[in-house]
């Protein structure tokens, strides 16, 4: 993701320390870009060197900032429905029980 005047990645995270970070400008990724990234994700597992830059260069179109943005906002997604995923089973389960024991 591109933030507003351009910056990516750490420069505003140094800018924004004690701050609210600006919002980010939605980046476009075309499903062939997506493909490349998890490929090459699976190409150079963590502990690669140079992970980020060689992984960028399997991506056409997209900076080292801009991929190591999408994996952290996509790793972040499924986590997410993985969470909201576990709460409705738990609620589910309760409910089940309370079914039961009346």
């Amino acid at each position: 993701m591109i933030f507003p005047g351009g910056k990516v990645g750490q420069e505003v995270q140094d800018e924004s320390k004690g701050q609210d970070a600006p919002e980010p400008v939605q980046d476009h990724w075309s499903t062939q870009q997506q493909k490349a990234l998890e490929a090459a994700l699976v190409q150079f597992p963590k502990g690669a060197t140079e992970r980020w830059d060689r992984i960028a260069n399997k991506v056409p179109g997209k900076t080292k900032e801009q991929c190591i943005l999408r994996y952290k906002a996509v790793a972040e997604m499924v986590k997410k429905k993985k969470e909201a995923a576990a709460a409705n089973s738990n609620n589910n389960e309760s409910c089940e029980a309370t079914k039961t024991s009346s």
